[in-house]
């Protein structure tokens, strides 16, 4: 259990609050945890497309229009890195900067206003859209004519998300609140 607390907070600190390195000398990391040296040389590639844990919690990196050269090339990057490479359409950055048009984006025929959630889908290179189930038939006409494969359209029933745009970026507001649950957590086991 605290082996996989400690790859969470890992990949939380990595991937949620950007430039964060790990301090030597502290808590040992998972052998399978990526370092934050690989991840950062992975993210800072043109071709970066994006990057998750599968199940096995080995770490996939993205890359766009991925063969062999260019694998052997980023292998020599992060030559210690335990990583699985996949190929991908879309850039990281694409995908960003669509994410940014698409929240902007207020000529899209839904009921409820605001009812919009978006978000990054690093795993199938794609820009997730979540709206009202009873939007479903236009938004789906919509973003789909829009924006074509870039984009992954699900429904919910509820009647208002709360804005992802401005302020601090809803990625970094979730990892700070997991990382404060698990220091909750963590502090509590050693009272015990």
């Amino acid at each position: 259990m605290e082996k996989h607390m400690a790859l969470i907070l890992t990949i939380l600190l990595l991937c949620c609050v950007p430039g964060i390195a790990l301090a030597e000398g502290g808590t040992e990391q998972p052998e399978s945890a990526p370092s934050a040296s690989a991840v950062e040389v992975f993210r800072a590639v043109e071709d970066f497309a994006g990057m998750y844990l599968d199940e096995t919690q080995q770490l996939v990196v993205c890359i766009v229009n991925l063969n062999a050269a260019r694998e052997a090339d980023l292998k020599a990057l992060a030559p210690d890195a335990k990583v699985t490479f996949k190929t991908a359409k879309y850039s990281y950055a694409e995908l960003t900067k669509l994410q940014e048009q698409i929240a902007q984006d207020r000529n899209a025929p839904l009921t409820v206003p605001n009812a919009l959630g978006i978000g990054l889908d690093e795993r199938n290179n794609v820009i997730e859209i979540t709206v009202n189930i009873a939007d479903e038939a236009a938004a789906k006409a919509y973003y789909l004519q829009k924006y074509g494969d870039r984009i992954s359209l699900k429904t919910t029933d509820a009647t208002e998300y709360l804005p992802q745009t401005g302020g601090v970026p809803s990625h970094l507001a979730a990892g700070l609140l997991l990382l404060g649950a698990a220091c909750a957590v963590f502090a509590g086991k050693r009272e015990a």
